[in-house]
């Protein structure tokens, strides 16, 4: 099998990467926006909430196994 730095996307990613700056740091994005483009997508309602939040306290060992990195969610409501 080969390995996959060798795929070309990969390659051509990395040639990319090797000559540009060091990546700056993701924008923040604004929760009218996003919660606009949720609602857009079909959704009847969105929220987010912070990570830390007492009410969900009990799911944080969970949240934080699958994203570690997590500051916030979004939650979706469909009905």
């Amino acid at each position: 099998m080969a390995q996959l730095a060798e795929h070309p996307a990969v390659r051509h990613f990395n040639e990319q990467r090797a000559g540009s700056p060091e990546p700056q740091t993701p924008p923040v994005l604004k929760a009218d926006w996003l919660r606009r483009i949720c609602l857009d997508a079909g959704a009847d309602d969105a929220g987010f909430v912070e990570r830390d939040r007492a009410e969900i306290a009990d799911q944080k060992s969970d949240i934080d196994a699958v994203f570690p990195r997590t500051k916030r969610l979004s939650v979706l409501s469909c009905v």
